[in-house]
């Protein structure tokens, strides 16, 4: 399948000026941006689907900036999808979310960078919470992090291999830790925050000399971590949630992303 797969990017054309920008890489589909046109793009089929450049809201809505462009799954074809939108205001204590083909924008107080699992979109607050989005319903609910765990933390909330919500910290306890907290669906949101939260485990992690920077993501059960480092290349390994089996490790010039072929 991988030899089979455009992963030089040979079908992406860039439109006018300046280069191609990766927004969001989802199930299989990666997002790009130029300065006319967004594309999402699948290297497996080959398929190229472009789309004009989301317009910008006038009047009293045009101080919105920083607009950070997502894909959101739309049901169980992995070729659906739709674009959100969430951009930030007054430094980005406030922020909006808009995903195109609904009437109404919906706003946030402090959020930072949207992250997926099933119907719902975590946002990463500046306070000690997650905002856990429904994407059916475009409602809103405030969750308090884990004991121990605060905006500053590594930490990233994602999906194991089927599918739960789970919130994977790491940090220094003399050595390195992670613990892994699974989020009990169905419980009242407005109750106490910290109650949503279950530690399903706590484990040692043989990291060698580095430095945990942070947990970029977890997808379909691997974490990808990154580290420390001095110069403009960042180490990052990749490990199962499950086995702690490190899938792959390797230095990248800015941010990685992970790309789980579906």
């Amino acid at each position: 399948m991988v030899p089979r797969g455009d992963f030089f990017l040979t079908r992406i054309q860039v439109q006018g000026p300046g280069q191609h920008v990766l927004e969001d890489c989802r199930r299989g589909l990666l997002l790009f941006s130029d300065t006319k046109t967004l594309r999402v793009f699948n290297p497996m089929t080959h398929r190229v689907s472009s789309v004009g450049q989301l317009p910008r809201r006038r009047g009293r809505d045009a101080d919105h900036r920083g607009r950070t462009l997502c894909l959101l799954p739309d049901g169980d074809d992995p070729d659906a999808f739709r674009v959100m939108s969430m951009q930030h205001r007054n430094g980005h204590k406030l922020a909006r979310l808009e995903v195109y083909e609904l009437e109404q924008p919906r706003y946030q107080p402090g959020a930072t960078w949207p992250r997926f699992t099933a119907d719902s979109i975590h946002l990463r607050c500046t306070r000690a919470t997650e905002s856990f989005e429904n994407a059916k319903t475009m409602t809103f609910s405030d969750v308090l992090l884990p004991p121990g765990v605060t905006h500053q933390s590594a930490y990233s909330v994602g999906e194991t291999e089927d599918g739960t919500c789970c919130l994977v910290h790491v940090f220094q306890d003399g050595g390195w830790l992670m613990q892994v907290w699974r989020f009990k669906l169905g419980d009242d949101h407005d109750s106490n925050g910290a109650q949503m939260w279950e530690l399903e485990r706590q484990v040692p992690l043989t990291l060698g000399g580095d430095s945990v920077d942070q947990v970029r993501a977890i997808v379909g059960g691997i974490v990808l971590l990154c580290f420390n480092s001095s110069s403009s290349y960042q180490h990052h390994i990749a490990f199962r949630l499950k086995s702690l089996k490190v899938e792959a490790d390797f230095m990248c010039r800015g941010l990685a992303r992970p790309f789980v072929i579906e």
